[in-house]
């Protein structure tokens, strides 16, 4: 049975194709536009597509707060923090939830919000006390073929992920 999707709840584009792998995982394949490659995520047959939205990160910071305490690493400062959830909650591609889930590390009072693809990363960066910047690169196996930094804005966060995710 080809699992229901509902397309309101996808944070790309439609008409998309529903088909199933030999490993018993569905294949999505969507197209940006008719022209566009295709591009493909898979789901577990048995699970719905799990979307990561905005309040589900800031929770998820709320965890690693509490958690690195306890271990005696120093927590991320106030400046860190805020950073990172104006940046994510004014990041379009997030409210609305994103597919790709986020891996959260706070390190000597900063915080790094990272989000991967085969062959594609993003991190958002919110040091302790210095602004805010966002690293991107495309990699070719595991090794960085391009790569850059900007300064972090909702705006340049969400055209980010948009290319994480080859949306345009």
């Amino acid at each position: 049975m080809i699992p229901i999707i509902d397309t309101a709840e996808l944070d790309f584009p439609v008409p998309f194709i529903v088909g199933f792998s030999p490993d018993r995982t569905s294949r999505v394949t969507y197209r940006t536009s008719p022209d566009a490659t295709i591009s493909y995520f898979q789901v577990p047959v048995d699970s719905k597509i799990s979307l990561e939205n905005a309040d589900e990160i800031i929770r998820k910071i709320d965890e690693i707060i509490a958690e690195d305490q306890d271990e005696g690493e120093p927590p991320p400062t106030q400046h860190a923090l805020s950073k990172s959830k104006e940046l994510i909650m004014g990041s379009l591609a997030l409210i609305r939830g994103f597919r790709f889930r986020s891996h959260i590390v706070a390190l000597d009072g900063s915080l790094r919000i990272t989000w991967q693809s085969s062959a594609r990363n993003v991190r958002l960066v919110c040091p302790a006390y210095s602004e805010p910047y966002i690293y991107h690169e495309r990699l070719l196996g595991r090794h960085p073929i391009e790569y850059g930094t900007e300064k972090a804005t909702s705006t340049t966060l969400t055209n980010c992920l948009r290319w994480l995710a080859r949306i345009r």
